[in-house]
């Protein structure tokens, strides 16, 4: 039986009342949440690896344990002092808590191996350092403690282990000395502070052995025979002296399930695994580097990544230095990357390659800026390869992490790509652009307040493979098609008329057609720029056509940024630019005009009657506004 207790926090009116803030942080419509926690347990995994002299990879073992698996006595004392304090918590927010059923109790655990486990001081709470893991995991909140190019940096992805269990409860035993028995301890988070028995509580409970001359410090056991305990009722393989940490979620939520674990590690952590720094066991399945395309074609068939992407990837982890072409410092400087950035006959047979399928390697040279520092020179690597299907699977990867939400060629585009940074300095740089889910970049982090040009420096990456992919495909007009074509006029209804050639008479000489005036075509559309809006009308060549209503259309807008230099389109971008979804200045005013949806740059919409007007106002007056607009009459 375990001898630990559970060691609630106390409020007096000096402390805060309310909810748990981080936990909204990982909810995500996107992701499956067993998505969202591997993504946080692996980037803790891999940035405690630790270097084994005789070459062994890293290894996580995760199972799911059912009753016959767990020692249910012992299970249900760790946990059922909890139940009132969640009920409690829980009826603060109007929800309620699963009841669980100490009969029949299930268990995540989740073991690595050759990492260095739990680091640091277990007497103090408030301990600061990147060596200090034991403090930081279990009493840091938003607390920032890794640097460089260590992975999870918002300090705040730690809550997704509680978040994980239906008890929102974790237990761990981890060993960060080989001559350690190991250090025991469990963390219960609350949603809500709550009341009970005429006492408030906070949002921590801690399952240790509270140390009264350190006052109340929460410690871990450390007695060899209460490790051994709690190994053997969850049926725990560590052995003594193996570094690492065994990780138990008892009651896992229902969506954690043997399948979507494997999704997620293929999903979210396929580079790691392929570039052979991870295995992975799950639920008695090993996911190795030599399968790991065994298991992609199994469980992914419909998703990404594909398995013509590992084909591609192949190709890309396979490049040797030699194999790079070099992009000329201060390609950044233009909207668009031209043919000017390489060396002489360089990009025919970058061309060349590009038309034939063939996988190729770039490095950009991207600066940085610390502030208080003189800029730092960096780079990316950047590889592409044209492909038959008309759809885009490119990945921005920082190290090991895929960096999911960030996305901007356009989907159609028949392309294989992948951005890669991992050289310490951009790495790094990244790293505090990253929101707390790790999903995406933004520039308005916290940790980019310690940079000069952010925002430029994260939009030369981001825009790398996009003015490559715009410079290849300008040399490959005949296998990509223009994915943004201007439709200014309103089409003919019907099918055009076949002309047949008309017979001629013998002895007749063929007379020239006389010269037809270039008279251009009436605008059905008229588009009219007065500075900070734009409004879209009936232009004189609508009034002709014979249209029934009601017709669907759509109109682009975007800044022309750098006068006639490069397409505007395919210079915008909605982190720099505007989005209409999410833009509370720009105002949409319509007459005779229904918005069926707003996306980034483009509004949808259905006019329903000849005599319609749609204005969008608040765009900035002192930059041109480029806009086309067509109508769907099919």
């Amino acid at each position: 039986m375990p001898d630990m207790t559970w060691n609630f926090e106390k409020l007096n009116r000096l402390n805060t009342r309310g909810g748990k803030t981080t936990w909204m942080n990982f909810r995500d419509e996107s992701k499956v949440f067993s998505q969202i926690f591997i993504r946080e347990f692996m980037q803790n995994f891999l940035d405690a690896r630790i270097n084994n002299a005789n070459g062994e990879i890293p290894k996580i073992n995760i199972r799911i344990l059912n009753k016959d698996k767990i020692d249910k006595s012992y299970n249900k004392e760790a946990l059922e002092n909890l139940l009132p304090h969640l009920k409690a918590s829980n009826s603060e927010l109007g929800l309620e808590v699963p009841a669980p059923d100490f009969n029949n109790p299930t268990a995540l655990v989740l073991e690595e191996f050759l990492t260095c486990g739990l680091t640091g001081d277990t007497n103090d709470s408030g301990a600061k350092g990147r060596d200090e893991r034991w403090a930081n995991f279990w009493f840091g909140e938003a607390k920032p403690s890794k640097t460089g190019k260590e992975l999870g940096r918002a300090g705040q992805g730690k809550v997704t282990y509680n978040m994980a269990s239906s008890m929102n409860t974790t237990f761990a035993l981890s060993i960060p000395d080989e001559n350690s028995q190991g250090l025991l301890f469990g963390k219960c988070v609350f949603r809500h502070t709550h009341k009970l028995k005429n006492e408030e509580f906070g949002l921590n409970s801690y399952w240790c052995n509270p140390d009264k001359e350190n006052h109340g410090q929460p410690v871990p056991a450390i007695d060899h025979d209460m490790i051994d305990d709690f190994k053997k009722a969850y049926s725990l393989e560590r052995m003594d002296g193996s570094l690492g940490t065994s990780w138990v979620i008892p009651f896992p939520k229902s969506h954690i399930t043997r399948e979507n674990l494997i999704k997620a590690f293929l999903e979210e952590f396929f580079i790691p695994i392929y570039r052979n720094k991870a295995e992975i066991i799950i639920c008695g399945e090993e996911i190795t580097q030599s399968n790991l395309k065994e298991y992609v074609n199994k469980y992914l068939s419909e998703g990404a990544p594909s398995i013509e992407y590992f084909d591609f990837l192949e190709h890309a982890m396979a490049a040797q230095p030699e194999d790079y072409h070099s992009v000329k410092s201060g390609w950044w400087k233009d909207p668009a990357l031209t043919e000017d950035y390489f060396e002489t006959e360089e990009f025919q047979e970058i061309s060349n390659a590009f038309e034939k399928e063939e996988c190729i390697g770039f490095n950009f040279p991207v600066n940085v800026y610390p502030k208080n520092c003189n800029s730092k020179e960096s780079h990316i690597k950047v590889w592409i390869k044209l492909r038959e299907k008309s759809k885009c699977e490119h990945y921005y990867v920082r190290e090991d992490l895929v960096i999911t939400n960030e996305q901007y060629l356009p989907k159609m585009a028949p392309v294989f790509g992948l951005v890669l940074a991992d050289d310490e300095a951009i790495s790094a740089f990244l790293a505090n652009a990253e929101v707390a889910s790790h999903l995406k970049w933004n520039q308005k982090e916290d940790g980019m307040e310690g940079y000069d040009k952010s925002r430029e420096t994260l939009s030369n990456i981001r825009q790398s493979i996009v003015k490559l992919f715009n410079l290849l495909r300008g040399s490959s007009k005949e296998r990509i098609e223009d994915l943004f074509v201007d439709i200014l006029s309103i089409p003919g209804i019907g099918p055009k008329k076949k002309q047949t050639k008309k017979a001629r008479k013998k002895g007749e000489v063929d007379t020239p057609p006389k010269p037809k005036p270039d008279i251009p075509a009436p605008l059905n559309f008229l588009i009219i720029d007065d500075g900070p809006g734009v409004e879209l009308k009936p232009g004189p060549g609508a009034k002709g056509n014979k249209v029934t209503f009601p017709v669907t259309g759509s109109v682009k807008v975007a800044y022309n940024n750098i006068s006639g230099y490069g397409d505007p389109f395919k210079n915008y971008h909605p982190a720099f630019d505007f989005d209409f979804e999410n833009s509370p200045e720009h105002k949409i005013i319509t007459t005779n005009i229904n918005i069926l949806q707003k996306k980034e740059n483009k509004i949808d919409f259905e006019i329903t009657d000849k005599e319609f007007s749609l204005q969008i106002r608040g765009f900035k007056a002192d930059q041109q506004v480029r806009v086309k607009a067509g109508v769907d009459l099919s």
